[in-house]
């Protein structure tokens, strides 16, 4: 079954016979006068991530594709 959704105006969406309010929490990804505090994006290696995947999870690099994260 598809949900009909109408556009109501830029913040309310009609959804299953309700209206919701939308809030956009999406941020730029790159710093801007504007942005008091930009993200940080660290770069990480899949066998890094595959390290982390064992440490936090204890999911062994072994039981991931090709031992990488």
């Amino acid at each position: 079954m598809q949900e009909k959704r109408t556009l109501i105006n830029q913040k309310t969406v009609a959804l299953l016979g309700k209206n919701v309010r939308l809030i956009d929490l999406s941020r730029p990804l790159e710093p801007t006068a504007s942005e008091p505090t930009p993200p940080r994006i660290q770069h990480i290696s899949h066998k890094d991530c595959a390290e982390m995947w064992e440490f936090m999870f204890g999911i062994p690099s072994t039981a991931l594709p090709n031992g990488l994260g």
